[in-house]
């Protein structure tokens, strides 16, 4: 199953008009739900800097260990859609969030399901290139995000 990403499912919301940063940052987000997917080890960690860390309800990974997860089937995401995505430009730094719903298991265990994943992604630019260097991940219940009159 293709995943599907943040370009294809909605239009950056803000700002308005997209700037080439922004833009950028839906790339490189497309880029790494891509990797995920194809379980493509070489382009995410193109994608990811060096000091990347990502905390999730799960655990607290670097970017060594993301790759390992990945490489070794421990990670394994077979669908990936993202709503409500907003891109906020900083000029040299981008912050990105949204709400995921993924098909995935993590260690043995299926982190798909009812949930959603609320995410704020952190892209810096490095002379020539752009890089993740951050994401944090927090599992959304449909029925708290109900009451909220989220959905």
């Amino acid at each position: 199953m293709r995943a599907q990403t943040a370009l294809e499912s909605q239009a950056v919301a803000a700002p308005a008009s997209p700037t080439i940063v922004g833009q950028r940052a839906t790339t490189l987000e497309h880029e790494w739900v891509e990797a995920v997917t194809k379980r493509d080890t070489a382009l995410l960690g193109r994608t990811l800097a060096e000091d990347f860390i990502i905390t999730t309800p799960f655990d607290v990974i670097t970017k060594a260990q993301c790759l390992e997860d990945l490489g070794s089937g421990a990670l394994v995401l077979d669908s990936v859609s993202c709503e409500d995505v907003t891109v906020r430009d900083y000029g040299a730094e981008v912050v990105v969030y949204g709400t995921a719903t993924v098909k995935a298991r993590y260690r043995g265990h299926d982190i798909s399901g009812q949930y959603q994943y609320q995410y704020t992604e952190g892209y810096v630019k490095w002379p020539g290139h752009w890089q993740a260097v951050n994401c944090q991940a927090r599992r959304l219940c449909r029925s708290n995000r109900t009451e909220r009159g989220l959905l």
